[in-house]
């Protein structure tokens, strides 16, 4: 998936596809070399960015969530009875 966003980033900047795929394996070889690697460039700064975008959103989802509070949870941890030493 990550690839096909960045051949197609590329694309934007090159106006091939079949170029744009080159560009993303490596291949600069063409009329010029400079425009083709601005392209990669361009590419791959918007792409990380998007990534960095997802993991803050993430991040702060993942802040967000409802936690238990401690308390409650070695409150309830205290009421378990070992195996072995049930009362009857």
């Amino acid at each position: 998936m990550y690839g096909a966003v960045l051949v197609s980033l590329i694309s934007t900047r090159v106006g091939s596809q079949e170029l744009a795929a080159k560009v993303a394996a490596g291949d600069l070889t063409g009329d010029d070399a400079a425009v083709l690697a601005a392209g990669f460039t361009y590419a791959l700064h918007i792409a990380l960015y998007g990534t960095a975008a997802v993991c803050l959103l993430g991040t702060v989802a993942i802040a967000a969530a409802p936690a238990r509070p401690r308390r409650d949870i070695t409150e309830s941890v205290g009421q378990l009875v070992p195996v072995g030493h049930e009362q009857a």
